[in-house]
């Protein structure tokens, strides 16, 4: 033995390594006619270029065959739906149709119930805000919408009547009326109701009814004095009630009270 390795065999041009026929994929399997190798493929004959035709073009013809019955598949799937969304619903089973019946309504009352729902919600928050905005409801405090309106009301109401009465005292010294008995008159009230402070004229026409009040009652008159007592005044001057000036006033107011004369 010389302590040199063998030489390499150089693979001849066209010729393949003898060895034991290998299972593995990727394991050599020899060398092309330019010295190229090649190896084992899983599921080819190892040359890759003749199995790699004959597995394409089988599945190429398959594949397309097959995209092509799964591309008409859903248009039939369409087609079948277009035709049964258009079935006449006459032509199906009485049950059937009550069931489709029933279920429209139920739909058509779920969207009404919807809609008044929404409607009844925003009403709430109005009424809310306006409670708020008029003191009339604390921030942790649900608001009744008709109980705030008939609280709306109320004020209104007292603002209208309060409008009116200053107009009446404002008024009074116009037409020499006394403001407090007229206030104090139900019937006047009762006219005065009648008249919108905020209506055009309004002024002219509360005159005109506090005129016809006076006219008709002169105790609203601002300047009644009160009636006099009965019998005669006894003479003298302001301040001396029943002191004569002279005897002969004194004489007159003696029989006066005596009756005689």
């Amino acid at each position: 033995m010389t302590g040199q390795e063998p030489a390499t065999p150089t693979p001849q041009e066209g010729t393949s390594m003898q060895h034991p026929l290998p299972t593995t994929p990727g394991a050599l399997l020899g060398y092309r006619k330019n010295g190229t190798p090649f190896y084992l493929l899983a599921g080819g004959s190892g040359e890759g270029d003749p199995g790699g035709q004959n597995t394409g073009q089988p599945g190429t013809e398959n594949t397309g065959s097959q995209g092509s019955d799964q591309g008409e598949q859903p248009s039939q799937q369409g087609q079948q739906g277009g035709q049964d969304s258009g079935v006449d619903v006459a032509s199906l089973p009485e049950n059937v149709q009550k069931l489709i019946r029933d279920l429209r309504g139920e739909a058509a009352n779920n969207r009404v119930n919807a809609k008044q729902q929404a409607a009844d919600q925003a009403r709430q928050d109005l009424a809310q805000q306006i409670g708020k905005a008029l003191g009339l409801v604390k921030d942790d405090q649900p608001t009744d919408p008709a109980q705030l309106a008939t609280q709306v009301g109320n004020l209104t109401g007292e603002n209208r009547a309060l409008k009116t009465e200053l107009a009446v005292f404002k008024a009074a010294a116009k037409v020499g009326a006394d403001a407090a008995k007229l206030t104090d008159s139900r019937s006047f009230l009762t006219q005065l109701d009648k008249l919108d402070p905020s209506g055009d004229g309004f002024d002219a026409k509360l005159r005109e009814l506090m005129k016809r009040a006076i006219e008709d009652n002169p105790i609203y008159r601002a300047d009644t004095a009160p009636a006099p007592r009965g019998g005669a005044e006894p003479p003298g001057r302001p301040g001396k009630a029943g002191q004569a000036d002279t005897l002969t006033d004194a004489i007159t107011a003696k029989l006066a009270k005596t009756g005689g004369g």
